[in-house]
């Protein structure tokens, strides 16, 4: 069974990120590993006002972070993922490698 970060962790590591490049890698809900590069905290420029406001609302009343691709246009038009804080496996940001071990 797979060992998790814990989830404050996980904001500490991102929120020091800023909006810089980060590696994560974490178990979706079918219980396969998936390795993304994203950067965190671009998603609160893209819609403003109540709306913003709210979708943000809803991502941490679920336990999820957003990320933007850093690619701004991709092949197959997303813009971004998001992922349960309380699954992920690693982080890779500024040359460090955190993660959790059985």
């Amino acid at each position: 069974m797979a060992q998790f970060l814990k989830s404050d962790l996980v904001e500490t590591i991102i929120a020091a990120q800023g909006n810089r490049a980060t590696t994560v890698t974490f178990m979706k809900a079918d219980g396969t590993l998936t390795t993304r590069n994203g950067l965190p905290k671009v998603h609160v420029r893209r819609v403003g006002g109540d709306k913003g406001a709210k979708q943000a609302q809803v991502l941490r009343d679920n336990g999820l972070m957003f990320f933007d691709y850093p690619q701004k246009d991709r092949a197959d038009g997303k813009r971004g993922f998001s992922f349960k804080k309380d699954r992920v496996i690693a982080i890779t940001a500024d040359g460090a490698n955190i993660t959790a071990h059985e």
